[in-house]
């Protein structure tokens, strides 16, 4: 706070804080940008020196974000502070365990650091229902998150000694046919210790059985890389 005096017609300023100096503006710098830049929102060419501008349209990982290239946590830390990590697209990014320590406009992901996304970012989001596991295909089951994918051959095997032609005694895993006397003979393989559906269901008495269990996570909670694993759910631009 500034007072001002007269003495003898003169008018002068006195500084209320001695200590600090007499000011009568802030100092007018810039303040320094939240660990170094590194996660801010950028378009092309805006980041700060040793920085640049981020473009992901396949993973959507830090997608306009400003970044810089590394392969451990270290070279981040050592030049942008300890608020920084390297992850596994062999980027920089700030560290945050909630929004309000991150660049503005962007938001602590389930993954600890700070992203863009949200409305305007331009940045799409999973989205939708979840198939259930049990309703899944075999082959689709085995790339959905959450879901475990099981197979396996039961019954009981008819016996070598039942098959009439020698096609029927060759198809049969164990038994062997006999030109000489025509006649099949051995001991037919268990079902439960054949693999694949062919020779599952080559083998007489054995069925093959496919099965899905398990829950997948939310569409919501799902990452955008990792959108297309997970049936039932879509990406949506924001």
């Amino acid at each position: 706070m500034l007072i001002r005096s007269r003495f003898g017609g003169a008018t002068v300023v006195l500084c209320a804080a001695v200590l600090l100096g007499c000011s009568s503006s802030s100092d007018g710098g810039a303040s320094e940008p939240l660990n170094g830049g590194i996660g801010q929102i950028c378009s092309s060419s805006d980041c700060p020196a040793g920085l640049s501008c981020r473009s992901d349209t396949k993973d959507w990982i830090a997608h306009h974000q400003c970044t810089m290239g590394c392969s451990t946590s270290g070279e981040c830390t050592s030049k942008f502070g300890p608020n920084t990590m390297c992850i596994g697209a062999a980027i920089c990014v700030s560290t945050c365990t909630s929004d309000t320590g991150c660049p503005t406009g962007t938001v602590c992901n389930e993954n600890g650091w700070c992203g863009n996304t949200g409305p305007g970012s331009g940045v799409p989001v999973c989205s939708g229902t979840p198939t259930p596991c049990s309703l899944l295909d075999h082959s689709t089951c085995i790339t959905a998150f959450g879901c475990t994918a099981a197979a396996d051959c039961s019954g009981v095997p008819a016996s070598c000694y039942s098959q009439s032609t020698s096609y029927t005694c060759s198809s049969m895993d164990g038994c062997s046919w006999s030109s000489s006397s025509s006649s099949c003979s051995g001991s037919a393989t268990p079902c439960s210790l054949i693999s694949g559906p062919s020779t599952c269901g080559s083998q007489s008495g054995c069925h093959w059985n496919e099965s899905c269990s398990g829950v997948q996570d939310p569409c919501g909670k799902t990452s955008a890389s990792l959108c297309k694993y997970a049936p039932g759910c879509s990406l949506v631009y924001q």
